[in-house]
């Protein structure tokens, strides 16, 4: 294999398995947030100690202080992330040389005394070495001066064996640091890590050792919510980790136990989430970097919201632009960072509101194929099969997909072979059994039990709520596009329907403060915030304004007329500033029936700029 291709499967091996590069700006801050704030405060306990003067005792002090405080990343990869802390611990020792005046090697006290890293892959681990080692090529391979301080604990041999693969207490380990206990000591002072990134189905294999071991498994955890746990098991009491992630664990069903874990086991000290911006090339990843301590304390975090760009001097600015929040907001619920008058506004929308699951009940999801490629027809199609055999029309329904569906307006421009299974016997239907039978093999590899030539998910039990008026929205919004489909037709995997036809409640779900609640819940997605996922769970606890008082009329009304204008030919050209305006005064309702001031609602759509 040549180089070109050994490089290319080294990169989809790294790729499968979750691994990516921490930039060099990332990694500085996670070593100031956790190692470099650590010290500082040691340092100012310990002067303290010593009457605030910088005597002798106090420097030999500060020097047991350094030489046994302990960083393991327990997935080093390469070591980015140790090089990184290398920089730190060995800029420190070198201060301690100037202040006591004494002969020390900063580089060799390092790596001997400070560095600890794991992972899985014994290549990584090796390329992690050879970076360390390669910082102290400036070292003799002889012995230190006489009467260095650090002869007896980390001279030639120690140092050697700091990075010696054969040595059993070599300080950076291959191995699994979640499942090898005794490979990974505990009373770290820092954990520090980018933790691989993979999803629950790569995992069954060490599933059940997971679930056994660990409390924050869940059906769907990804792999780093697991060395979250492992992380905060590896402090030392008043330890810190920092850790830089995927933010899904925020807001997701699967990230609950990994919430209620951290909520109640470490105090969250700072948190940048980076949202839409792109940090690691070719992975979509949507991080959020995590920085703890393994402590009661409950006081206020600091949160840094990123919405461009990823900033060179990512410590520059969190100085400047991070808010407070407090740590009591955090919890097993979703985990949203904001300044403390949305949030306030945010309790106020919701304090004492039945939700939209308990009175309309929950949304249904569509009809899963598991091969659009012969289960979606275009109406030319249609046309032909039904000319073949008039027969198939019995089978052939209009059909909505998620693309089709905007604000107010639902099309179905599609149609779907409608075959659940067990409802028909393909012979039945000639001409579509022939238009199917050339993707048989494909049909056949697909992943449910089902005959060749039935759909995967039919939805059967959702069959009358499709059947009846309701209103659809897609799984994927650029802003709010809920629409009143009265076709009777069905809907696709792409998009949901509540079953249920009131108007009032779809003038609801296109409001500005509607969407200001689920842009508090979902996921955004790459390519803007205002690209949210509007799965089931995000929906099911909406907060519903009184839908049953006389202003609840006025609001159909206005949702009625926005439909039929929608329909028009050339909507958006002619009938664009009607439709605004009648949106405009749905807001304003909207707002009254859930008791905002002018300032309150001022302030929710300024949030939303951009993304409504």
């Amino acid at each position: 294999m040549d180089e070109r291709a050994s490089n290319a499967s080294r990169r989809a091996e790294r790729k499968r398995r979750g691994v990516v590069y921490t930039p060099a700006p990332i990694a500085r801050f996670l070593v100031a947030r956790t190692i470099a704030l650590s010290l500082d405060e040691r340092r100012a306990a310990l002067l303290a100690q010593h009457g605030g003067c910088e005597t002798p005792a106090f420097w030999r002090a500060w020097l047991d202080a350094l030489q046994s405080f302990k960083i393991i990343d327990p997935a080093c990869g390469d070591g980015a992330l140790l090089d990184a802390a290398f920089d730190e611990m060995a800029r420190r020792y070198e201060e301690t040389a100037l202040g006591a005046m004494i002969a020390l090697d900063a580089a060799r006290e390092t790596i001997a005394n400070n560095l600890f890293g794991m992972d899985i892959d014994a290549r990584a681990v090796e390329a992690a070495r050879r970076a360390l080692w390669s910082r102290c090529q400036q070292i003799a391979a002889t012995s230190e001066p006489e009467g260095s301080r650090s002869e007896a604990a980390t001279g030639p041999r120690a140092f050697r064996r700091a990075l010696d693969p054969n040595h059993p207490h070599d300080n950076l380990r291959v191995g699994d640091s979640l499942i090898d206990d005794s490979a990974a000591r505990s009373g770290f002072d820092v954990v520090i890590g980018n933790p691989p990134y993979v999803r629950m189905e790569y995992l069954k294999a060490a599933k059940p050792y997971l679930t056994k071991h660990y409390a924050v498994a869940a059906e769907r955890a990804d792999l780093y919510a697991y060395f979250f746990e492992k992380g905060v098991r590896l402090l030392r009491e008043g330890g810190r980790l920092g850790f830089i992630s995927s933010s899904s664990f925020f807001r997701t069903g699967a990230g609950e136990s990994l919430r209620r874990f951290l909520a109640g086991n470490a105090t969250i000290e700072s948190v940048v989430d980076f949202g839409d911006v792109r940090v690691f090339d070719d992975v979509v990843t949507y991080p959020a970097i995590v920085t703890l301590k393994k402590s009661a304390d409950r006081g206020d975090l600091s949160f840094l919201l990123l919405k461009d760009r990823a900033p060179k001097d990512l410590e520059a600015e969190f100085a400047e632009n991070a808010r407070p929040m407090p740590q009591a907001r955090l919890g097993a619920a979703f985990w949203r960072f904001e300044e403390q008058a949305l949030a306030r506004l945010r309790d106020k929308i919701a304090q004492g509101r039945k939700t939209l699951r308990e009175t309309y009940g929950a949304p249904l999801w569509g009809i899963k194929t598991g091969l659009n490629d012969a289960f979606v027809i275009d109406g030319a199609t249609r046309a032909a099969l039904v000319a073949a055999d008039p027969r198939s029309a019995k089978i052939l329904k209009p059909y909505c997909r998620g693309g089709s569906i905007g604000r107010w307006r639902a099309a179905s421009e599609d149609w779907l072979v409608d075959a659940p299974k067990g409802a028909f016997d393909i012979a039945e239907y000639p001409a579509v059994a022939a238009w199917l039978a050339p993707l048989r093999e494909r049909l056949e590899r697909r992943a449910t039990r089902q005959k060749w030539f039935e759909l995967q998910q039919g939805q059967l039990a959702y069959r009358a709520g499709f059947a009846a008026p309701k209103i659809v929205f897609p799984d994927i919004s650029q802003g709010p596009k809920f629409a009143l489909d009265e076709s009777g037709g069905l809907i696709d995997a792409t998009c949901f329907c509540l079953p249920c036809a009131d108007l009032a409640l779809l003038a609801f779900l296109n409001s500005r403060l509607c969407w200001f609640v689920l842009h508090s819940v979902s996921n955004p997605l790459r390519g803007g915030k205002w690209r949210l996922r509007l799965k089931a769970q995000y929906l099911e606890p909406l907060p519903l304004p009184d839908l049953a008082s006389p202003v609840a009329e006025r609001l159909a009304a206005l949702a009625r007329a926005n439909c039929v204008a929608t329909a028009e030919p050339d909507a958006a050209g002619r009938l664009a500033a009607e439709i605004e305006g009648r949106e405009r005064e749905i807001d304003a309702l909207i707002y009254d029936l859930f008791g905002l001031s002018a300032a309150e609602a001022e302030l929710l759509e300024a949030s939303l700029a951009g993304q409504y």
